[in-house]
């Protein structure tokens, strides 16, 4: 069995896919050189032509192209971890970028920890046109007792998260509805993984790089006004005090 699946989401990113693909690349090598196995796998939800282009000319080791047309970035993750049957799942959104030895690192502590467990680094550094880059430090649930009630307020982790494919099957992303109101899919996923039993941690000495665009699905979502998509986590957890 493969053991890491790097899934690569895209839709309309263009030849601004070349460097986040790239980035999957190099950390791919640099886990095959530990002597782990790594698919990658580049998920196309109804691209543009331009994305559509650049991903028919991908050509790299153990690299396959899966094009949907579920039109919903959880959906499209969903598809991709149906689609295969590696150990460990990795995800990356095409325009992101993952510091080289993610996967090797990620995949080390995840083989130390038998809980359910989604890892995450221990920061994220955002920039972008016409911002000022800054870092968001994930919290380590070990450390934190009160992680889980202050994500009732704000999103803790980014959504390149890496996790087995038994929690990604157990707790499938849900479809962003902003028409009702709903979205945030990756905050959502992170309070329902919580309340199913996972525990959300870092992988120390590791860093990503998130590209914060004009137009994004978060500025539309944060524009619409909308709520994060109701999980079980709150009320459960509320039901435990009362």
């Amino acid at each position: 069995m493969t053991e890491i699946c790097a899934i690569i989401n895209v839709h309309r990113e263009g030849l601004l896919a070349h460097t986040s693909v790239q980035s999957a690349v190099r950390a791919a090598d640099a886990a095959r050189a530990h002597g782990i196995s790594v698919e990658l796998l580049v998920v196309a939800d109804c691209p543009d032509q331009p994305t559509r282009d650049y991903v028919e000319g991908l050509e790299a080791p153990g690299l396959r192209v899966l094009t949907t047309d579920v039109d919903d970035l959880g959906c499209a993750r969903n598809v991709a971890v149906q689609s295969t049957s590696c150990e460990y799942v990795a995800f990356l959104d095409g325009d992101d970028l993952w510091a080289q030895n993610w996967l090797k690192a990620a995949y080390a502590c995840a083989t130390q920890d038998d809980r359910q467990v989604i890892w995450h680094p221990e920061g994220s550094l955002f920039f972008g046109e016409a911002i000022d880059p800054y870092w968001l430090m994930h919290p380590d649930m070990d450390d934190d007792a009160y992680a889980w009630l202050r994500l009732a307020s704000q999103n803790l982790w980014t959504s390149l998260a890496f996790a087995s494919k038994r929690l990604f099957d157990a707790v499938p992303y849900r479809r962003t509805t902003l028409g009702e109101g709903f979205g945030f899919e990756d905050w959502a996923w992170n309070a329902q993984t919580i309340s199913f039993g996972a525990v959300h941690k870092i992988v120390p000495g590791t860093s990503h790089l998130v590209r914060v665009k004009p137009s994004s699905l978060l500025k539309s979502t944060e524009a619409s006004g909308a709520m994060m998509i109701p999980s079980d986590l709150f009320r459960d957890r509320l039901k435990r005090v009362t």
